[in-house]
């Protein structure tokens, strides 16, 4: 109870106590700093890289400060094809084309998911939905997955700046597991 009338005398104008007003102020600072930081990191290695297509070098090893550095700059190529004009263009052979895409996989996995239970023990894992569904029906007996299992808490921490309506910019969020069990 003490403190919560501590908490109330020191209450900032943000309704939140001084020491998290505080602490929300860094933590948005900090962000700032790390963006600012961020391009500046794409600017050095984009001039890093840059010395290195010079000299036609992908790797290259040099001690810096007493530190032997790795450095590696390899340029890949990424090529996204206009799917809708291709499957235009070839019509029944599209299918040719095609490899699976896990993206789209998990997309429609409700669709998926009943085509790939032939082979579901080799694609497949356990999900806490099924082994929950599987013990409420009383298919699986509960005693089965004693030690059979580690339970941890993942938190998401975000802090962002709200602009038009109510819409997040700039969001730093950060999935962390605490290590709970």
């Amino acid at each position: 109870m003490n403190q919560n009338i501590d908490e109330e005398a020191n209450t900032a104008a943000s309704g939140l106590p001084v020491e998290i007003e505080n602490a929300l102020r860094r933590y948005v600072e900090i962000q700032k700093e790390a963006a600012a930081l961020q391009e500046e990191k794409y600017r050095l290695r984009d001039q890093i890289g840059d010395y290195m297509r010079r000299k036609d070098a992908a790797v290259i090893s040099p001690e810096v400060d007493g530190e032997r550095l790795s450095v590696r700059n390899t340029v890949k190529t990424v090529v996204t094809y206009n799917e809708a004009l291709l499957k235009e263009r070839l019509g029944s052979n599209y299918k040719l084309i095609l490899w699976p895409d896990p993206a789209k996989i998990k997309k429609n996995l409700p669709c998926v998911a009943p085509l790939l239970m032939p082979i579901i023990e080799e694609v497949g894992s356990p999900s806490q939905d099924a082994v929950k569904a599987a013990i409420a029906n009383g298919k699986i007996d509960k005693d089965v997955f004693s030690g059979a299992f580690e339970k941890r808490q993942t938190h998401l921490f975000a802090v962002s700046a709200y602009r038009d309506r109510g819409q997040a910019v700039g969001e730093d969020a950060a999935g962390y597991d605490d290590g709970e069990r």
